[in-house]
């Protein structure tokens, strides 16, 4: 898919510990700890934060620090950046980003998750786009960082983390 191999980390939490330095926390799509290869932990050079406010070419420093429960925690340097949520990604392919509420129809193994693990956030891969999908009782909510345009009304969507499908993804 066209997000393998790139820095891909959802920020939904961040804290400023000095002048240009941040810790944030979120969840990685791809490779160990987000960086798009098993192994590595670290890495320097121009990025894109993608959140409602825009795109923006950023050039700074990550690092892995963290993880506890389901959430991982990384040390970033360089740029201002956006209040919270927003994508850190490598990859310049990926164009806008847009949230709301969605109409989703999840497989069998996503109800046995959701029934395992409750409301929480998931990260989720699609052809199209990588996203966050936010189950609650109260239905499910979206976050989609697109590659280019718009292409799909509804769309097979797969946690990120086990590489399983999650379901059909409609609207938004």
């Amino acid at each position: 898919m066209i997000h393998d191999h790139h820095l891909n980390i959802w920020v939904n939490n961040v804290q400023q510990f000095q002048d240009k330095k941040f810790i944030v926390s979120g969840f990685q799509f791809n490779g160990e700890f987000g960086f798009g290869v098993e192994g590595k932990k670290c890495d320097e050079g121009e990025f894109f934060l993608i959140s409602s406010f825009g795109k923006e070419r950023v050039f700074a420093g990550i690092s892995y620090v963290h993880t506890r429960d389901q959430h991982m925690t990384w040390s970033l340097s360089g740029p201002q950046i956006p209040q919270s949520p927003f994508l850190i990604t490598s990859c310049q392919d990926i164009e806008y980003f847009e949230c709301g509420f969605v109409e989703f129809f999840p497989s069998g193994e996503a109800e046995k998750i959701f029934s395992r693990d409750g409301e929480r956030n998931y990260p989720i891969l699609s052809k199209s786009f990588i996203g966050i999908l936010r189950f609650g009782y109260d239905g499910f909510f979206m976050f989609k960082y697109y590659f280019k345009e718009k292409p799909y009304l509804e769309e097979k969507v797969f946690f990120s983390e086990w590489n399983i499908e999650a379901g059909l993804v409609t609207g938004l």
